[in-house]
């Protein structure tokens, strides 16, 4: 299973897994809140391996993820 650290443009600091596939090209991720206990977003991305994905592509689809107010 693969794990980061990123910290995204807002100062967001946010532990990245990707558990496991969705599909034969697209991972699964979680993202959990270093910053805010308890919160944990999950979505899916069109890529072999969490390293394949930049700190900015996760920071743009984590962005996508989060509820808008």
């Amino acid at each position: 299973m693969d794990e980061r650290v990123i910290t995204c443009g807002d100062g967001t600091r946010w532990k990245v897994v990707a558990p496991g596939r969705s599909s034969l090209h697209r991972i699964e991720l979680v993202f959990e809140s270093l910053d805010t206990p308890n919160t944990l977003l999950r979505g899916e991305v069109a890529a072999v391996g969490l390293a394949e994905l930049s700190e900015p592509e996760l920071c743009f689809l984590l962005e996508e993820l989060r509820p808008h107010s």
